[in-house]
């Protein structure tokens, strides 16, 4: 009996670089019954060219182009011209385990699930012991999970989706970012079980240049303020019981972006002023909310005043680099 068609969707944009890793690292897996489609998001380099030479050796693939919409509009993209049962997401400077697919797959089916969620190694960094553990979250469990960062992350590259519960007449083709927290809470939406697995079967490559990854982007933010307003007025309507999860975890998350912006030093009083407004409309209940000690004591000097968080971190980050190179000497 065949095995169920699986499509990877490899949004690209100027990866000559990296993309014929990613693509190797895909074919070459376990699980033959595939189609790898690559959405070139109006690449400036070699990347189309890279990725033809690729389809010469391997007719798997598939090159889709089209002018420059973001990562968002080109993961669309590849849903509805995808023929899988299952689809799968890989960042273009990113790579599979030979298992990756194998696995995901198996666990979808002993499982009778439609979200599998597999572990992420980031490069650079240290690598994490793999257990054999296997966590299943079934409705109604399941939104509130996504909702409260409750062991369901928001990327689509460590999960494999069945194919029928990413609805294409819910995605957001205007977002050109974020796109992935709002199909992550469709798809969860839809979804009877989710089946986490805690092995290692997707590589992070932390590359700045990346087309999902970067510096500060403040039309990032924008999509973000629009994909959770999205997530919350439907909770509203659909799941009232979970309207102040949402909200508050949107919070935390707008307040992840000013870390960010911060971290970044990039200055926007406009953006700052709704950040402010924005994370202050439920009070104190966000503190509560916030687990990391740092994080907290930075929101709570950031809900007084975010010129002086912003003077504080910088402050802090500063100290913690002379103190680096003093014990390097």
């Amino acid at each position: 009996m065949e095995e169920p068609k699986v499509t990877i969707i490899v949004p690209a944009y100027n990866a000559e670089n990296s993309i014929e890793r990613t693509l190797k690292s895909i074919l070459l897996g376990t699980y033959k019954n595939i189609e790898v489609l690559v959405v070139n998001d109006g690449s400036t380099d070699a990347t189309e060219n890279m990725v033809r030479s690729v389809i010469a050796r391997d007719q798997r693939v598939r090159l889709i182009s089209q002018v420059n919409s973001g990562v968002g509009a080109a993961r669309s993209r590849g849903i509805k011209e995808s023929s899988g049962e299952y689809i799968a997401f890989c960042d273009s400077d990113d790579w599979f385990e030979q298992d990756y697919l194998q696995e995901h797959v198996k666990h979808l089916k002993n499982y009778n699930a439609e979200i599998s969620m597999c572990r992420t190694h980031v490069s650079n960094s240290k690598d994490v012991a793999n257990s054999q553990d296997v966590m299943i979250i079934e409705k109604p469990d399941l939104m509130r999970a996504y909702l409260s960062y409750g062991g369901v992350s928001v990327a689509l590259w460590d999960k494999v989706f069945k194919k029928s519960i990413l609805d294409v007449k819910e995605i957001i083709n205007e977002l050109r970012y974020s796109e992935d927290l709002y199909m992550n809470y469709v798809a969860c939406k839809r979804a009877s079980r989710l089946v986490r697995f805690n092995t290692t079967k997707y590589n992070w490559f932390n590359n700045s240049t990346s087309l999902s990854r970067g510096k500060f982007n403040p039309v990032k933010l924008e999509c973000d303020f629009w994909a959770w307003n999205m997530i919350i007025a439907d909770c509203k309507i659909n799941y009232p019981e979970l309207e102040e999860v949402a909200r508050l975890s949107s919070e935390l998350w707008i307040c992840g972006t000013f870390r960010l912006m911060v971290s970044r030093r990039y200055k926007n009083r406009k953006l700052e002023k709704k950040i402010a407004k924005y994370i202050r409309q439920d009070g104190l209940k966000v503190f509560s909310a916030e687990k990391n000690k740092r994080n907290k004591a930075f929101l709570r000097i950031a809900y007084i005043s975010f010129p002086l968080a912003r003077g504080v971190w910088y402050v802090m980050n500063d100290l913690k680099f002379i103190v680096k190179k003093a014990l390097r000497k």
